[in-house]
C-alpha cells in the first residue's frame, strides 16, 4: 500500500514544471526556460508546451508495464517532434536544433507483479529513494557543475563591474547558450528534447519494491532549498522535511520568503529570483 502527494508552485512568469503522481507511477518534468526570443508554439513558452504535452502522453502510456520506461519516453518524443515540425511549417520557420525545447524528466514506476521499482532519471530533477534505511540520490552532477561555473562567472562580472549579481545576469547569457549547445553530446550533458537523443544518457535503475519505504522527486527549483538557500545541511535532512507534519506548502512558503528578501542575489547567488518548485513523495507501507 502507498500514499502519495504532489505539489507544483510557480516561480517563473509561467510554470514550466509538471508533476503527477498516481498509484502506479509518478513523474516530475522541468521545462528549461528558453534562451531565445522566438517561440514556435501557442503556449506561454515552448518549454511549457513540451513539459505539458509530454506529461499527457506519458500519463496515457506508462501504465503499460510490458514496455520499458525509456520506450514510452521515445514514443512520446516522436509524437512531439512531429508536432513541433508541423507548427514550424505552419509558421514557415526552420527547426533549429539549438532552439528545441528541452526538459528534465524523472519517473518512478511501481511494478508489483515482479516486485520492482523502476526508475528513469534524466537531467537535474533529483530522485531520492529510501532503501532499507539508506538514502539513494539520483541526479545529474554534470549539469549542476556547468551551472556552477556560469554562476561563478556571473559573480566575477558583478565584482569587476561593481554591480549586483542580478544586474550581471544578462552578461552570462551567451555562456548559458554555449552550455545548451553541448546538450546530448559527450562534451556536455544529457537532457530530453523532442528528438529523444538524450534518452541514451538517462539513469535507468530497478530496486526491489519490498525494500523501498519512502521516495521523492523534485525539480531543481525545490532542490534549491538545500543547495542554494542552505535551509538544510544535507539531502537527508531535506528528505526528512518532505515527510514532516508541517507539509510541503510550508516549505515552499519559507523558500519564497527567503528569495524575496534577497532581490539582488547577494546572499543567495542564482540565475533568477524564483524558480518553479515541484515535488512528489511516496510513502510505501506493507499491509
Amino acid at each position: 500500500m502507498m500514499t502519495y502527494t504532489s505539489l507544483s508552485d510557480q516561480g517563473n512568469d509561467q510554470n514550466e514544471d509538471v508533476v503527477l503522481a498516481t498509484p502506479l507511477f509518478g513523474f516530475v518534468i522541468d521545462g528549461a526556460s528558453g534562451l531565445y526570443p522566438e517561440k514556435m508554439t501557442n503556449y506561454a513558452s515552448d518549454a511549457q508546451w513540451f513539459s505539458q504535452s509530454l506529461s499527457q502522453l506519458l500519463l496515457s502510456s506508462l501504465s503499460d508495464l510490458s514496455k520499458p520506461i525509456a520506450t514510452h519516453v521515445q514514443v512520446a518524443c516522436d509524437v512531439l517532434l512531429a508536432d513541433y515540425q508541423r507548427m514550424a511549417r505552419q509558421k514557415k520557420l526552420a527547426v533549429d536544433s539549438e532552439q528545441l525545447p528541452n526538459a528534465t524528466l524523472s519517473i518512478l514506476r511501481f511494478n508489483e507483479i515482479v516486485n520492482q521499482l523502476e526508475v528513469f532519471q534524466l537531467g537535474d530533477s533529483p530522485i531520492l529513494i529510501e532503501q532499507q534505511g539508506k538514502l539513494i540520490i539520483l541526479d545529474d552532477e554534470v549539469l549542476e557543475q556547468n551551472d556552477q561555473r556560469v554562476l561563478t562567472k556571473m559573480l566575477s562580472i558583478a565584482k569587476e563591474r561593481q554591480i549586483s549579481p542580478k544586474e550581471a545576469r544578462p552578461f552570462i547569457q551567451e555562456l548559458l547558450r554555449e552550455n545548451r549547445r553541448k546538450r546530448n553530446t559527450s562534451a556536455g550533458y544529457w537532457i530530453l528534447d523532442p528528438t529523444g537523443r538524450g534518452i541514451e544518457g538517462a539513469k535507468a535503475r530497478t530496486y526491489p519494491l519490498d525494500q523501498v519505504t519512502r521516495l521523492a522527486i523534485m525539480s531543481d527549483g525545490l532542490w534549491e532549498a538545500y543547495d542554494i538557500l542552505k535551509l538544510f545541511d544535507s539531502p537527508q535532512l531535506l528528505f526528512e522535511r518532505l515527510f514532516a507534519a508541517e507539509g510541503l506548502v510550508s516549505l515552499i512558503d519559507e523558500m519564497r520568503v527567503i528569495q524575496k528578501s534577497d532581490p539582488h542575489f547577494y546572499q543567495y547567488p542564482r540565475f533568477k529570483m524564483m524558480d518553479d518548485a515541484s515535488v512528489l513523495r511516496y510513502l510505501v507501507t506493507t499491509v
